[in-house]
């Protein structure tokens, strides 16, 4: 969940959080029209609770006998309630009326019937200023297993077979989505290819939402095998990282439009990977075409960044332990395959230029296997991703590095 995070006190007394064990509360970004979620773990009270939002804080009702709120004239934005454990999660929806740029003040109610006014504590009023990019509302740090349903897998949209052994968030490893490709080897394909790898037809899982218009969209990646992330993948192109896909590319076949980005062990080397596919060209095979770049970089673990504007798309890479983006441009030195060909794009002076694509992209996650390997598959997992709509091309990059 990317939004407002704030530490706050673990303990409750005279009606309100007071010092102790330390309680994290995060809020999901506040975009107009649509949902917002609060979370916390270790919440002190069992039991219902309220979101209350307000655009003024200060003294705000009293209960009877019990706590005055913080907000003056709340509005109920959510109700959920804290389990057992401790987990406390709140949903509502952003009123379409509140405007973009404006700050905002939350505070959670619990609730009591037998405490008095029937508030038995109240959090510290959180602020935050209300989005002015719906894209906000996209982004999602993989902390919660029930975001997955918020996520569409390809291959629940377009049928079998299925291409995964896993697909999970924050289960497998905390705070990460987790992919793992299966071993399918489609045997109409005559690619070479002997698992579900991105090239020309062939594909492996993909989790993805439908995006429209100009985005930038950042993950952070690290690829590695099933019995070890750290461990370096063995088979060929064995990655992860970003597809953005043409929805109507489900068929037929010969007719996949298609960039990608990731990161892995691609052909005898650690390297990023830019890819860009075209339906079937002169050679009239019947067989989607793709042109790809290798750059080695020697690391399993990088920040990765996509971006559209209009037509064109750029993008972005940021190692473990560099400071800054360094942007992967279109370079005949490391074209490794160029099926595509040279017509439709110049890729060498072009760069990615495709306006074949529509508005709406499927943009999402790929964990590819072109080659098996003697050791235990590949492994991919992404920590937090961030969408924004970027002003120009070179608003891409507006996003701040990571820490």
């Amino acid at each position: 969940m990317r939004g407002i995070v704030l530490w706050l006190a673990g303990c409750v007394a005279e009606g309100e959080l007071v010092m102790g064990p330390p309680v994290e509360i995060e809020v999901s970004p506040l975009v107009p029209g649509h949902a917002v979620v609060v979370e916390a773990f270790d919440w002190p009270v069992v039991g219902s609770a309220r979101l209350l939002v307000s655009t003024r804080a200060g003294q705000g009702p009293c209960t009877p006998g019990g706590p005055c709120l913080g907000l003056r004239s709340p509005v109920l934005l959510a109700s959920g309630a804290t389990d057992p454990s401790g987990h406390l999660r709140l949903e509502g929806r952003v009123p379409s009326t509140v405007p973009p740029g404006a700050r905002v003040h939350l505070q959670v109610a619990q609730l009591d019937p037998a405490a008095p006014g029937g508030v038995s504590a109240l959090s510290p009023v959180l602020s935050a200023v209300v989005e002015n990019d719906p894209l906000a509302a996209e982004s999602d740090d993989f902390e919660r297993s029930a975001t997955l349903a918020d996520w569409t897998l390809l291959s629940d949209v377009e049928g079998p077979p299925v291409l995964h052994d896993r697909v999970d968030i924050d289960v497998a490893e905390p705070g990460a989505l987790v992919i793992e490709p299966n071993r399918y080897d489609d045997p109409t394909l005559g690619d070479g290819g002997a698992g579900p790898g991105w090239f020309q037809d062939r594909k492996g899982p993909l989790l993805y939402r439908e995006i429209t218009g100009d985005f930038a969209a950042r993950v952070h990646v690290r690829v590695g095998r099933r019995d070890g992330i750290h461990l370096r993948p063995d088979g060929a192109f064995q990655a992860a990282g970003f597809v953005l896909r043409d929805p109507s590319s489900i068929a037929p076949r010969g007719d996949e439009r298609w960039l990608m980005f990731n990161l892995g062990w691609q052909f005898q080397a650690m390297a990023t990977e830019l890819k860009t596919t075209f339906p079937d060209g002169p050679d009239a095979d019947d067989e989607s075409q793709s042109t790809l770049m290798l750059d080695p970089v020697g690391v399993q673990a990088a920040t990765l960044l996509a971006c559209r504007v209009g037509d064109r798309f750029r993008f972005w890479r940021r190692l473990d332990g560099e400071g800054g983006w360094t942007e992967q441009v279109p370079d005949p030195a490391l074209v490794y395959a160029d099926n595509a060909g040279v017509a439709y794009p110049d890729f060498a002076t072009d760069g990615f230029v495709r306006t074949d694509l529509p508005a709406t992209l499927q943009v999402g996650f790929m964990v590819g296997m072109w080659e098996e390997g003697a050791a235990p598959p590949v492994r991919g997992a992404f920590d937090e991703v961030w969408f924004g709509t970027p002003a120009d091309e070179a608003d891409c990059t507006r996003a701040p590095v990571p820490p």
